[in-house]
């Protein structure tokens, strides 16, 4: 049995390919870094955050170093889970530029180390507890600070993990009483499951959830 030739062959999108920068897999020396970040600068005449997240191609020290004084990069947001290059970042270049912490389960100690601020998802979703976190640590009340950095680490708990942490973070949001909408494809809503733990959290950390 022959196909018939008058069928219609199927049309494909025109999709452009979708890459993942070569620098997420290959590390680049500073050599290489900082004529890509004057470059970015110079073309957008936007201010730059560094955002230091990558596990596998961490910017280093001396890096970010050579960026700040290049003026690419107006400053740092330090992730990965790293709070060792945090402590580095603030002694070397705390009063040249903002270091700003994204290491969601150690906020309270990047504060008290001399970060300005945080940009993290658990900051997201508990903005109230982290402002009174920061506060706490600028007035010296390490009572308070331990108590908001508990509640906060709870949550981060509940949230992290390698699958569906998108979903979690939009339903814990939405916990209290804020729209977050639905993650992007391919990550997945919270099940059942996960939303059975994001609640314990919130119970556990005595923090009132808006909606049931």
């Amino acid at each position: 049995m022959k196909q018939s030739s008058s069928a219609s062959p199927l049309k494909k999108p025109a999709l452009r390919p979708s890459r993942s920068p070569p620098h997420y897999v290959f590390l680049a020396g500073p050599a290489e870094l900082v004529p890509y970040y004057t470059r970015i600068k110079e073309a957008t005449d936007l201010p730059s955050i560094l955002y230091n997240v990558i596990p596998w191609a961490q910017v280093s020290a001396d890096a970010i170093g050579m960026l700040i004084e290049a003026g690419a990069i107006d400053a740092v947001k330090q992730s990965g889970g790293n709070l060792h290059l945090v402590a580095d970042l603030l002694y070397r270049y705390g009063k040249k530029t903002p270091i700003l912490t994204a290491v969601d389960d150690l906020i309270y100690p990047s504060f008290v180390l001399g970060s300005p601020g945080a940009v993290a998802a658990i900051v997201t979703v508990l903005p109230k507890e982290s402002v009174a976190l920061y506060e706490a640590v600028q007035k010296g009340d390490h009572a308070t600070a331990l108590e908001m950095h508990s509640k906060l680490l709870l949550l981060w708990r509940a949230l992290e993990g390698e699958t569906g942490f998108p979903g979690r973070v939009k339903f814990a949001i939405s916990l209290q009483g804020r729209s977050a909408g639905l993650p992007r494809h391919p990550q997945r809503v919270a099940n059942a499951e996960d939303q059975a733990v994001v609640r314990k959290a919130f119970e556990e950390a005595k923090i009132p959830i808006a909606s049931k």
